[in-house]
C-alpha cells in the first residue's frame, strides 16, 4: 500500500508491477512500471517470497545439482544458468553431489523441502536404474544423459570428437590414445566415440589399451597418461576428453620428458579458460558452457509453466592452438 500511494498509482497495479511473474510484471505499461519500482526503491522495499509464493504457487526458486561446485566447466555453465533465471525473477539454489546417487536423492529431497519450482541436475550417469520418481516438481537432466532419461540440453559432444580425429589425422597421426574420463558419463563416451567413429572411417583404430578411463580432474589425466606412455610404444597423439585431463595429460608428459607438442600432441575438450593461458597454449573443442547452462534453464521455467520443454544440442567448433603439431618422422 505504501508504495502505491508514494507511486500514485492502485495497490493491485503496484502490486503487479513488481511480481515475480515476468507476464504479469510486462503486463503494466512501462512508464508506470518504472515510477513504481522507483517508489519502491526509494521506500527500500523489498518482496515476500514467501507470501507471493501462498498467492501463486510457486517460489521463484529453481535448485540446481551439480558434480562438483570447483569445477570450472560446471561453474561456467551455471553462470549462463543463473543469468538465464534472473531475467525471469528466479534465484538459483545450488547443491553439490560428488558423482554420487544417494547424495544426489538426498539433495532432491533437500531441495523440494525449499520449496523450489524446478530441479536441474548435470551429474546424470549412464548406468542409472529407470527413472521411476514422480516428484512433485520437474526434475530434469542438463549436460548429461540420466539412466533412461535425455538431457533437456546437451553439447553435441559426439561431433566435437569427430572434429579432434580429424584434425589429428590432417597432421598425419596414427598412432593415437584416448584419456576417455569416466565410463559411466555420456559426455566422455560421446566423446570418445565420435572420435574413434572418425578414425575407423578412415581406416584406423585404436591399439589395445590406448584408450583409458580416468576421473574428470588432473590426477586423472595424468594417471591415464602415464598408462598410454609407459607402455609398449607410446602413442604420438593423445586426445583427452575434458581440459582438465588434458592438462594432467601434459604434465604426465613432460615428467617423462615427452616434449609438447613437439615429441606428443595433446588436445582437450570444453575451451575451459586455463586451456588458452597454459605454457603451451592447448588445442581444444570450444563448448558453449554458458549458452547450454542458459538453455537448461529456459527448459525449466518452461516446464514450469506447464509445456514440454523439449532436448536442445549445441554445436561445437575446434580451436587450433600450440599442443598439436606434425608427428616426428620415425628414423
Amino acid at each position: 500500500m505504501t508504495v502505491a500511494r508514494e507511486a500514485g498509482v492502485h495497490p493491485s497495479t503496484a502490486s503487479r508491477a513488481l511480481s515475480g511473474d515476468p507476464v504479469t510484471r510486462d503486463g503494466v505499461a512501462a512508464g508506470t512500471r518504472t515510477r513504481v519500482e522507483a517508489a519502491a526503491g526509494r521506500l527500500g522495499y523489498r518482496r515476500n517470497r514467501v507470501g507471493a509464493s501462498l498467492r501463486t504457487g510457486r517460489t521463484g526458486v529453481i535448485g540446481v545439482l551439480v558434480p562438483r561446485i570447483t569445477d570450472i566447466v560446471v561453474a561456467l555453465a551455471y553462470e549462463g544458468l543463473d543469468a538465464r533465471a534472473r531475467e525471469d525473477g528466479y534465484v538459483t539454489l545450488v547443491s553439490g553431489t560428488q558423482e554420487d546417487l544417494r547424495t544426489r536423492g538426498e539433495r532432491i529431497e533437500m531441495l523440494l523441502d525449499h520449496g523450489v519450482d524446478a530441479i536441474l541436475f548435470s551429474d546424470g550417469h549412464l548406468d542409472e536404474p529407470p527413472s521411476e520418481d514422480a516428484w512433485p516438481v520437474p526434475v530434469l537432466p542438463f549436460m548429461r544423459t540420466a539412466g533412461d532419461r535425455r538431457p533437456v540440453v546437451a553439447l553435441d559432444d559426439a561431433d566435437g570428437g569427430r572434429q579432434v580425429a580429424r584434425y589429428l589425422l590432417g597432421l598425419g597421426h596414427t598412432d593415437l590414445g584416448v584419456v576417455a574420463g569416466p565410463k559411466a558419463t555420456s559426455s566422455a563416451r560421446d566423446r570418445a566415440r565420435g572420435f574413434t567413429d572418425e578414425l575407423a572411417r578412415a581406416g584406423i583404430r585404436l591399439a589395445p589399451g590406448r584408450s583409458v578411463h580416468c576421473a574428470f580432474d588432473v590426477e586423472g589425466g595424468k594417471e591415464a597418461t602415464a598408462r598410454l606412455l609407459d607402455g609398449a610404444g607410446a602413442p604420438t597423439a593423445i586426445f583427452a576428453v575434458n581440459d582438465v585431463t588434458a592438462i594432467g595429460a601434459m604434465s604426465a608428459a613432460r615428467a617423462r620428458g615427452f616434449a609438447v607438442p613437439q615429441q606428443l600432441s595433446v588436445v582437450g575438450f570444453n575451451d575451459t579458460p586455463l586451456a588458452a593461458e597454459l605454457p603451451v597454449p592447448l588445442t581444444t573443442v570450444r563448448s558453449p558452457l554458458r549458452a547450454a547452462g542458459a538453455a537448461a534453464a529456459e527448459a525449466a521455467l518452461e516446464a514450469v509453466a506447464g509445456r514440454e520443454p523439449g532436448h536442445r544440442v549445441l554445436p561445437l567448433e575446434l580451436v587450433v592452438r600450440g599442443s598439436a603439431s606434425a608427428p616426428r618422422p620415425t628414423t
